[in-house]
């Protein structure tokens, strides 16, 4: 990734928010966290967090932007317009190009969320079936690809077994599968079980159950100079964070209701969706050795980076359990 000082100014004066206000009777210190998309159940437990007065219990006012995708936050991390940014497992790379930031948490481990879907009539049945198919990613580069060559590592395929076809959004893709432009598209199980209540696709691979059973799919990061600076905030940031994921696991009805509404899926939908998005959050952000090895080789596999990579550069355990 290229940031350019256009992008990270731009970014800035839409994002900034003001300087860290001291806290007393009325006002907390302001936390910006930042995360890549506006509706997803993975990241909702910010706003829940606040629905529930969570980040006030923990003593922070979290400001939330929602961005578009891991370039966007990493860019507002360079600019000091975010103080913490949810991303992905696989933006531990931009730290490896130059973001001044760190990993400060595992959000989640294996991608139990990520699906092949398939049209409701398809011969791809299961994995066996993905050679020689056409498979729609989000973009060259993404952990959409990287999931699907990890099919053809798995069977001992050669990679040019599987044709990576870059789609874009999830629109796109599922554009792509009516067109008769893809055999199937890598996304997330919402969208594949919104189709199938639908009848107009269905889920025949999970990439985290059969394919990749232990990486960090999601990372929680920060900027450095706010990890130096306000060491104190970033705790309670992390504490509420983590007591949230607490709430959403002891409360199932209201967390799908919330979820149903922000992403504009049925609640049988996203009832699917929770059953097998809460198992892969992490109840306390501890890091994965062997997870963050095969996240470090994904940085190769992808392209991202030239040279092999010891994720623990990049990372800091002051905050949650050493590794796991």
């Amino acid at each position: 990734m290229k940031i350019t000082r256009f992008a990270a100014l731009g970014l800035l004066a839409l994002l900034v928010v003001g300087p860290l206000a001291p806290a007393n009777a009325q006002t907390l210190p302001i936390v910006r966290v930042g995360k890549p998309e506006a509706s997803a159940l993975t990241f909702m437990a910010l706003e829940i967090g606040q629905s529930a007065g969570i980040w006030k219990k923990v003593g922070i006012d979290v400001q939330i932007a929602a961005l578009r995708g891991d370039s966007q936050i990493q860019q507002a991390l360079t600019a000091g317009s975010l103080d913490v940014g949810i991303g992905s497992g696989p933006a531990l790379a931009f730290l490896v190009k130059g973001v001044p930031a760190l990993a400060v948490a595992a959000l989640s481990g294996a991608p139990d969320h990520m699906a092949l879907i398939v049209g409701p009539n398809s011969p791809i049945k299961g994995i066996a079936d993905m050679k020689g198919r056409r498979i729609g990613v989000t973009s060259h580069g993404a952990v959409t690809e990287w999931l699907a060559e990890q099919v053809a590592v798995l069977e001992g395929w050669p990679t040019s077994s599987i044709t990576i076809v870059p789609l874009g959004d999830a629109k796109g893709e599922l554009a792509g599968l009516k067109t008769g432009a893809v055999d199937g598209f890598v996304s997330s199980v919402d969208i594949g079980y919104d189709l199938e209540e639908h009848h107009q696709g269905q889920i025949v691979v999970n990439f985290g159950h059969e394919v990749v059973k232990r990486f960090h799919n999601n990372l929680i990061f920060a900027r450095t100079d706010f990890i130096n600076a306000h060491p104190d905030l970033l705790k309670k940031f992390l504490d509420g964070w983590f007591q949230t994921i607490a709430y959403m696991q002891n409360h199932r009805e209201e967390t799908i209701k919330i979820a149903a509404q922000n992403e504009g899926f049925s609640e049988e939908t996203m009832a699917k969706t929770y059953a097998v998005l809460m198992p892969m959050l992490s109840r306390n952000g501890a890091f994965d050795q062997q997870s963050l090895n095969l996240l470090a080789k994904s940085f190769t596999d992808l392209g991202m980076v030239d040279h092999p990579v010891d994720p623990n550069q990049y990372i800091t355990t002051k905050f949650v359990p050493v590794h796991i």
